[in-house]
């Protein structure tokens, strides 16, 4: 058995950071704000993921239609802050 003699002073509370955004939350967030591209992404659960400036990035390549017979690739990139929340797209060339 430990006695501890003296005043025991409390310590403040710790607090664990936010969880860093997700692939499904990036997944929700182009849905919601790049629909059209939503639907064209080649492989929705494998984007580049990055970060710029604080916000981590989700980066997906698509394939648009110009003309009949002739397709682009492209890419559309999410930024989302360190709370999850929406930040930035970015439509690649």
């Amino acid at each position: 058995m430990m006695y501890f003699l003296g005043v025991v002073k409390e310590s403040p509370a710790v607090t664990a950071p936010a969880p860093a955004p997700s692939v499904e939350l990036g997944k929700q967030r182009l849905k919601e704000y790049a629909p059209d591209q939503y639907g064209q992404v080649a492989d929705l659960d494998s984007p580049r993921v990055g970060e710029r400036e604080g916000d981590t990035t989700y980066t997906w390549e698509y394939v648009e239609q110009k003309t009949p017979g002739s397709v682009k690739v492209r890419t559309v990139t999410i930024a989302l802050k360190p709370d999850g929340s929406f930040s930035g797209l970015s439509m690649g060339k």
